[in-house]
């Protein structure tokens, strides 16, 4: 017997439709608050929980494990030295535009 390929979709039209579905159900529930803190808020709330409970240590692990294999101390500090300036001027960016963002829009709203 011959086995049928199955078409996929794309991964950015899974994320397309999702969202469509987000919209749709999010507008739909507008009125209707005990519906979503009824059935959709125990999934955000489990979401949550493997989020600090699973993927926190994952990645708290993989970063240890890639500090130990540089084996330099020195190779350590420069890459912690860059992320700490990286952070620091992301932050400082992200702030200044919305600071002038606030600003612009304090007026018109």
């Amino acid at each position: 017997m011959e086995q049928k390929k199955k078409k996929r979709l794309s991964l950015a039209a899974q994320i397309f439709i999702a969202l469509v579905l987000g919209i749709a159900v999010g507008m739909a529930l507008t009125g209707n608050p005990a519906v979503a803190n009824g059935y959709i808020k125990p999934f955000g709330t489990i979401f949550l929980n493997l989020i600090k409970w699973v993927v926190t240590p994952l990645v708290f692990f993989s970063i240890m494990a890639g500090v130990i294999s540089m084996r330099d101390i020195r190779k350590v500090g420069s890459v912690g030295v860059k992320t700490v300036v990286y952070y620091l001027c992301t932050t400082a960016f992200a702030i200044t535009i919305g600071l002038i963002l606030a600003n612009l829009f304090k007026g018109i709203l």
